[in-house]
């Protein structure tokens, strides 16, 4: 569920057998709970073995993490259960924001929503973990923080070099060399690039391009997103959307 109903349904899942109504399809399970404390954030990422798939998700009001596998037998309980890094309790929209999971299975990053105040700038960060996609363990917080970062989304290069985090508030997409060896050496490496726009939500494709929501009519991409620096080739409004628009989510 999702904070416009206070995640008062929390985690929910369904079954599909891609095999009925001609390979069309069909539900055969639908909205059965999976856990009922529950944030906007929710994550996949593939197994160590390249078949299963471990489902992320995360407590409301904690530093509590659960990863669920899924195999060929299907959903698979009790969950790993994490508990590492800050605790995101602090207001209301602390339980929004993303997670991700590096494409090469090997780090995790945790966003949430900040509060937008000019007055009094309350801090904002983003958080990234080991993670182990044989185990499903999630630990070793690092937290990413900068003077008046507004940090929503996150995504990962697909060569696992690099961090994306955008910030809307300040129309500003910030790179990372996330692979250095110390967490100084990270901070240091941040690189901001310009956005006419708000730049809100960011999905790395299966095209390797990453795509980017804004409260327009039309999606920015980072066309190379290996590429360290301007390089990266962001293209503002690359992709048209009208009539419709993408808004914060993708």
């Amino acid at each position: 569920d999702a904070i416009e109903n206070n995640f008062l349904i929390g985690y929910k899942y369904s079954v599909v057998n891609i095999n009925r109504d001609g390979g069309n399809g069909e539900v055969i399970i639908k909205n059965t709970l999976l856990w009922n404390s529950s944030t906007e954030r929710l994550a996949a990422a593939r197994h160590a073995n390249g078949k299963d798939v471990w489902i992320i998700t995360n407590d409301n009001n904690s530093n509590v993490f659960r990863s669920w596998l899924i195999d060929c037998n299907g959903l698979q309980t009790p969950p790993v259960v994490s508990t590492s890094g800050i605790v995101l309790d602090q207001y209301r929209e602390v339980n929004s924001g993303v997670i991700k999971v590096s494409p090469d299975g090997k780090m995790l990053c945790q966003t949430h929503f900040p509060v937008f105040d000019e007055l009094t700038h309350p801090p904002n960060f983003a958080q990234f973990f080991d993670f182990n996609n044989t185990t499903g363990s999630i630990s070793n917080a690092r937290s990413i923080g900068f003077t008046n970062a507004h940090y929503t989304h996150a995504e990962f290069s697909p060569d696992s070099k690099l961090l994306y985090l955008t910030s809307p508030e300040d129309k500003r997409i910030d790179q990372l060399r996330i692979t250095l060896p110390t967490l100084t050496a990270i901070l240091a490496s941040k690189l901001s690039i310009p956005a006419m726009g708000s730049y809100f939500d960011i999905q790395l494709a299966p095209d390797e391009k990453i795509y980017l929501s804004q409260l327009s009519t039309s999606l920015g991409v980072i066309n190379q997103p290996n590429t360290w620096g301007t390089g990266c080739n962001f293209v503002q409004n690359q992709v048209a959307l009208q009539p419709g628009s993408p808004y914060i989510g993708l």
